[in-house]
């Protein structure tokens, strides 16, 4: 097998709208995942890039209280792509 070494990894977490708790992270869990990021992007030493946050996802656009549906996946994708390029 390949091993392979990311050079600068990324953390990127989808939002969701005010008031929406993703049962498996609990209440606050993606705005503390969100925060815990932009501080390993802050330490230099860590190499971490942090694009920001993606979404904001709301009934339209998951499939259950946390995974994007088709049209989640676009937003995000969309998203991915304005950040990273084609």
């Amino acid at each position: 097998m390949d091993k392979f070494v990311i050079p600068r990894p990324v953390s990127r977490l989808s939002l969701h709208p005010d008031g929406h708790a993703i049962s498996l992270a609990g209440s606050g869990g993606p705005e503390l995942t969100d925060r815990l990021a932009q501080q390993a992007a802050a330490d230099r030493t860590l190499n971490v890039i942090y694009p920001g946050s993606f979404g904001r996802l709301g009934r339209a656009t998951t499939a259950d209280s946390c995974h994007a549906n088709a049209a989640g996946q676009q937003l995000l994708g969309n998203q991915a792509v304005g950040f990273f390029g084609e």
